[in-house]
């Protein structure tokens, strides 16, 4: 019937009395023998984000009423989903309590699909379809060792890491296993992408390195359809710095305490992107030549990102002009823009929750 999610209840009242950590709140009805297909179809299952940590018992009655009127409003986000889309994603509900303000309720949906414009739409696939990722930082303790051979890493995450896109080899690292060996030879790569991001301290999303590397924070990714194209890669990794794959790589996230949130490799994989294959004549060298003019800029922090006229604003608008032969400033700005307000309004109540 209803799935509530509230973010760090630290100091506050959270739904049970012995935890201060985030928690979900399922609310079920066990189903009518009665009950005909039709109805069980045209049921809708309400999502209900909490913007605010509850301060008391009658502040949460007083929340408990928003999330029983039909559109919520207030300090509550509410998101309808049929029953057909809780079976089309039942690897990840989590997704419709993941943004606020959403510009509207099949947004996410609507970016997976690739429809980042009205006249055209991309071929999208999920990234794990399509390419090798690793490795784990288990996997690199375990099989690895820092500090000497002739294998380059990007070691270390934070803030400092992801300032900009273009980032550099800072160690180095040799196979103590067999299985290090085979890491070594399957899995460096000139794309990253994180396995935890401090929502208000990250600049870049994904990595851009000149060197083949691998990582004990970031996930090297390697396209199988294109393993020695830099153009290939230095545009998936032009996409997923763009606000459209921000947006849909947060959609796969899991908010572990307030702003501190991780995309482990699984979730990754989930991840919708543009099929390259797809892609036309000419669209992936323009991606690849707007990331090399940004690959060095920095956006500024995450939520500081959105300002009009910004870097962030600028690349989004040559990203989209690519895609979709629209160079218009207004074209693209009434796409991202929304986008903007969904994802800045997301990181200010994850603010609001103690992370």
């Amino acid at each position: 019937e209803c799935v509530i999610t509230r973010m760090d209840g630290t100091g506050r009242v959270n739904f049970s009395e012995s935890t201060d950590m985030g928690e979900v709140l399922v609310v079920a009805r066990r189903l009518a023998g009665g009950e005909a297909a039709g109805e069980l179809a045209g049921h809708e299952t309400r999502f209900c984000m909490l913007r605010r940590p509850m301060a008391s018992i009658l502040d949460a009655i007083r929340l408990t009423s928003r999330i029983q009127s039909p559109r919520g409003g207030g300090d509550v986000d509410i998101c309808r989903v049929a029953r057909a889309g809780l079976e089309r994603h039942l690897n990840n509900w989590g997704r419709y309590a993941a943004f606020v303000d959403m510009p509207s309720p099949d947004a996410l949906e609507l970016l997976e699909e690739g429809r980042i414009s009205g006249a055209v739409r991309l071929k999208m696939a999920r990234l794990g379809d399509g390419a090798t990722m690793g490795v784990v930082p288990r996997r690199f303790k375990d099989s690895l060792r820092l500090g000497s051979g002739s294998h380059r890493v990007v070691w270390g995450g934070g803030e400092k890491a992801t300032r900009v896109i273009r980032t550099v080899p800072n160690d180095w690292c040799a196979a103590t296993t067999p299985n290090g060996h085979r890491i070594l030879e399957r899995n460096p790569g000139h794309l990253l992408v994180p396995d935890r991001i401090w929502l208000d301290n990250v600049h870049a999303l994904s990595l851009w390195c000149d060197t083949a590397v691998l990582s004990n924070s970031f996930y090297a990714v390697r396209l199988d359809a294109f393993p020695d194209d830099l153009d290939a890669h230095k545009a998936m990794c032009a996409w997923l710095n763009s606000i459209f794959g921000v947006v849909t790589a947060l959609g796969q996230r899991t908010d572990t305490r307030g702003k501190w949130t991780r995309l482990a490799i699984d979730r990754w994989r989930e991840v919708r992107v543009p099929d390259i294959s797809a892609l036309p004549a000419g669209t992936v060298g323009s991606l690849a030549r707007v990331l090399d003019r940004h690959a060095s800029e920095d956006f500024g922090r995450l939520p500081d990102q959105f300002a009009a006229g910004g870097p962030r604003e600028r690349f989004d608008t040559e990203v989209f002009g690519v895609l979709c032969g629209d160079a218009s400033a207004p074209g693209a700005l009434r796409r991202v823009r929304p986008l903007y307000r969904m994802l800045g309004g997301t990181i200010a109540a994850l603010s609001r929750q103690g992370g």
